[in-house]
């Protein structure tokens, strides 16, 4: 009974957590709830309360998925962290939520070290991925932690989900481990964690069996093809465990597309323009939680830290919009909560409102503090950002670094790569640019042309000498900036099609910054037509005779997707309409840029009927890439260290 309580108890949450439309962040919520917390309640009846154990890791995990009164409801009085000294509760029942490492293993056993002392009483063990045999041999030789044992289990959940259907490992040391230790021990170790904690996603879509594996082929780098094998097998062990539970006979197919980030350098340089990419570049934002100055009742101006999150409507509304149409879409809500709040009423004028306008309004109205400083949030963000945008002249910059990336102007004309050094040459010569954009400017160049080498000593010769040296590393990514090009030109590494592609954009768009297109956004066109190029790509299926395709994809339209992406509900969609949409995995080693994540955001919302989910070891801001680009290892200690390697 308790068990059919249970099932039905997660029916219905699967049920309202599909009127919104699919959530991987939900999923993980979902999972944690039933697979572990319900799950716990079944096996032991008369168990009451727990105390939950977390490590750092897992402490994220918890903190982006449940709040705390949720806990509560499934008898969890306390959320304890593993790493500090907590107070004993020796009777109480334990669950520990835990990554599979040495140091969280040990720490969990040292609760137990005295028989006659003991932090706990019974215990229960979860972890976020699987333990490896050597951990899994020290634990059987701690007899005081066996003896309390009751429930030890893998939930494969290892991931970080930021966003609704958004990824990440937290792993910045993955691009410069990846691609500039290739083949060395550290390398080797790391591949096979991403690997590891990649598969732990896939559990949390519920219902899978037809999966398909893409990965980019990369002749001087196969960390992709490593990936891929690993998953693949990690996957084929789950569904042997799973033979034996209640599934769909018929699950949607998935697809797994793992990118090495080499395929694409470009993108994650570029200055972006739509507001969350443009936040996160320009302000000091870390993990989420970004400063500003707030106005109180009595006019004095304070600092203030926000958590930006998708539980902000305003942030989650406007943070894929362009740095223009949210400023304007936030002014204009605003100025329509105003007006038709009867308190409010007085106010005449409501046209070309600023912050400090906006302060004032929120000033007479205190009874909606919470929900006006929402709004002078996010006025005073885009404020900052455009204020750094005005001040660093980054509008300039973003005509040359498109045309570097694009090959043509804001007119949609061909411009020459002798011209676009010609510019480059002109902004440093002005003497207005600092370290950081000098480098940045000379990286896009390094990336998108091969200089001759006159113009590349011209050119690198603004930088100081440890950022010449950085230029270098680039060959880790399949650029090399020091080639010699024969000619008296420069040689784009552009293909026709791109400007094409860019020229395209520019028609259809009133941005003319923004005409670069992420190679991205091309791979996402090849897999839902279901044409890989195999010269550039590979193919791992699940079961073997699956050929990869999508089937007969349920037609939800543009329109009741916007809908259920704001909360709403959506004449003609149900749960089963989720469960039979297709699910595409994007995943980059080496980290994704916010413009990727925007970009799969915009295609998933014009190819109605398919679940996108995007993800990468990290999410890379631009100056997050060019430091791991930094911190790669050069070819000569490359050379050193792999004579010395070792197994």
């Amino acid at each position: 009974e308790k068990a059919k309580s249970t099932d039905s108890t997660f029916s219905n949450m699967m049920s309202k957590s599909a009127s919104k439309g699919f959530s991987l962040r939900e999923n993980c919520r979902l999972r944690i709830l039933k697979d572990m917390l319900s799950a716990l309640k079944d096996a032991n009846p008369n168990v009451p309360n727990y105390i939950m154990v977390v490590d750092d890791v897992t402490t994220r995990i918890i903190s982006s998925t449940l709040k705390m009164i949720e806990l509560l409801e499934e008898g969890v009085l306390a959320l304890e962290k593993l790493e500090l000294v907590r107070k004993p509760f020796p009777k109480m029942h334990t669950i520990y939520f835990i990554t599979p490492t040495e140091a969280s293993i040990e720490r969990m056993c040292e609760d137990f070290k005295d028989p006659k002392k003991p932090t706990y009483g019974n215990v229960h063990v979860y972890l976020t991925n699987h333990l490896e045999q050597a951990l899994m041999d020290k634990l059987t030789k701690k007899p005081n932690f066996l003896a309390r044992l009751v429930t030890f289990k893998e939930l494969n959940l290892d991931f970080l989900c930021p966003e609704e259907s958004a990824f990440h490992f937290d792993m910045p040391q993955a691009l410069p481990t990846v691609f500039s230790k290739y083949g060395l021990k550290d390398e080797r170790i790391l591949s096979d964690l991403i690997a590891d904690k990649l598969a732990t996603v896939v559990p949390c879509l519920f219902d899978y069996k037809y999966i398909h594996i893409v990965y980019n082929k990369n002749e001087n780098n196969s960390v992709a093809e490593t990936v891929a094998k690993r998953v693949h097998a990690r996957i084929e062990k789950f569904l042997q465990l799973k033979k034996d539970d209640d599934e769909d006979d018929n699950p949607a197919p998935i697809k797994i597309i793992i990118l090495d980030r080499s395929f694409d350098p470009l993108t994650p340089t570029l200055h972006d323009y739509y507001y969350q990419a443009m936040a996160f570049d320009l302000l000091k934002i870390d993990k989420g939680i970004v400063e500003y100055e707030s106005t109180d009742n009595a006019g004095n101006t304070t600092k203030k830290k926000a958590m930006l999150t998708d539980s902000d409507d305003l942030w989650n509304k406007y943070k894929y919009k362009h740095i223009a149409e949210a400023m304007q879409g936030v002014g204009d809500e605003f100025s329509h909560f105003v007006e038709t709040n009867q308190t409010t009423r007085a106010q005449k004028d409501m046209s070309n409102l600023d912050l400090k306008a906006m302060s004032e309004i929120v000033k007479n109205m205190p009874m909606y503090n919470e929900l006006m400083s929402k709004y002078t949030l996010h006025m005073n963000l885009i404020e900052q950002t455009l204020k750094e945008f005005t001040g660093k002249e980054i509008k300039e910059l973003g005509e040359i670094e498109q045309c570097l990336a694009t090959g043509i102007d804001n007119q949609g004309k061909s411009v020459s790569n002798q011209k676009v050094v010609s510019m480059i040459a002109q902004k440093m010569a002005m003497g207005k640019l600092g370290n950081e954009e000098k480098l940045r400017l000379i990286l896009i160049a390094c990336i998108a042309l091969e200089l001759v080498e006159k113009d590349r000593k011209a050119l690198t010769q603004n930088l100081q000498p440890e950022d010449q040296a950085l230029l270098t590393k680039l060959v880790w990514l399949g650029v090399n900036p020091q080639k010699i090009t024969s000619g008296k030109g420069k040689t784009s590494k552009r293909s026709e099609s791109i400007s094409d592609k860019a020229k395209g954009r520019l028609k259809n768009m009133s941005f003319d910054l923004c005409r670069h297109i992420p190679q991205l956004e091309n791979v996402a066109n090849e897999v839902i037509a279901n044409k890989f190029d195999k010269t550039q790509y590979e193919s791992l299926f699940i079961p073997k005779k699956y050929d990869g395709s999508l089937g007969q994809r349920t037609k939800i339209t543009a329109g009741q997707i916007a809908s259920l992406r704001k909360g709403g509900a959506s004449k003609g969609y149900d749960a089963a309409d989720e469960k039979s949409r297709p699910k595409l995995i994007f995943f980059i080693i080496g980290g994704i840029s916010y413009a990727e994540i925007r970009v799969l955001r915009e295609f998933e919302n014009s190819n109605a009927g398919v679940d996108v989910i995007a993800g990468g070891t990290s999410i890379l801001n631009p100056m997050d890439y060019i430091e791991g680009i930094r911190s790669m290892i050069s070819t000569s200690e490359y050379t050193d260290l792999k004579s010395k390697d070792t197994l």
